[in-house]
């Protein structure tokens, strides 16, 4: 018999190739995404002319020279678009309040206890609660603005 011994401490086994790999992949293209990208350069042949500029659209031309910048505590209707600029903050409001009590609802109605069926309406219900906040923005908008 051999005497006793200390045994050695256990050794920590390197990882294997494919993590390696792995973690050099998420390292290259983390490190790739912050590069500065460089121009392309196509292949223009002598023989073809060159485009001629093309006219924006005078709907596209008119919305482009709009300026959204406002000085003041709220915005003037116009952000709101040319149908909810038009519409008045009490019924922005009654419709902000009703998709608000539909979406709750379905939330509620469709929670984790009924998986695997998943309603199809519930979803939809539940898709109104972002449009009821914006709803509400758009009636404080108004309301300040006196409409």
């Amino acid at each position: 018999r051999w005497p006793n011994l200390p045994t050695a401490a256990p050794s920590i086994t390197p990882p294997s190739t494919m993590r390696v790999l792995a973690l050099l992949a998420c390292l290259v293209a983390s490190a790739s995404a912050f590069a500065p990208a460089t121009p392309m350069r196509g292949v223009v042949s002598k023989a073809m002319p060159k485009a001629a500029p093309r006219a924006m659209p005078k709907a596209v031309t008119s919305m482009v020279g709009q300026d959204t910048y406002w000085e003041g505590l709220y915005p003037p209707s116009s952000v709101l678009g040319p149908i909810l600029s038009k519409a008045p903050s009490g019924l922005l409001g009654v419709v902000s309040g009703l998709f608000l009590g539909i979406g709750l609802y379905s939330a509620q109605a469709n929670d984790l206890s009924s998986l695997p069926v998943v309603h199809w309406e519930y979803v939809v219900g539940a898709n109104l609660l972002p449009i009821s906040w914006g709803l509400h923005v758009a009636s404080w908008i108004q309301k300040e603005n006196g409409k």
